[in-house]
């Protein structure tokens, strides 16, 4: 998958190589199917948990400081970063819904990027 950033589109290649298809899936933000394309730096699925059935996400803001955010993450979830805050990410529609807007500093999220998820 590739985030097509400023056009608010995640961009699919399914089965690459010779028999590749592509898809593309329009990010809009809450429910909103008729508003304007939301656009993202990242977007990352959940992974299994870990030995200790527990997985946290990581990311950084436009200042190089690293956040952790501890949440009920469920396997195969995906979520989206960008426009100041992470969101969760219906795949089948392409709704965002937000999740992390805040973590204590007003300017943390203002450019949210490189984010992952860690299994322990």
């Amino acid at each position: 998958v590739l985030d097509s950033q400023a056009d608010g589109k995640l961009v699919f290649i399914h089965n690459p190589g010779a028999s590749q298809t592509v898809s593309v899936l329009t990010l809009t933000l809450f429910s909103d199917k008729d508003g304007p394309v939301y656009p993202v730096d990242d977007t990352r699925w959940v992974p299994a948990p870990g030995p200790q059935g527990k997985t946290f996400m990581l990311f950084t803001d436009a200042s190089n400081t690293t956040y952790r955010v501890d949440a009920p993450f469920s396997q195969g979830d995906a979520y989206s970063a960008g426009q100041g805050q992470v969101m969760k990410l219906d795949p089948k529609s392409g709704h965002l819904t937000p999740v992390a807007t805040s973590v204590g500093n007003p300017s943390a999220l203002q450019d949210p990027h490189g984010m992952l998820f860690v299994a322990l």
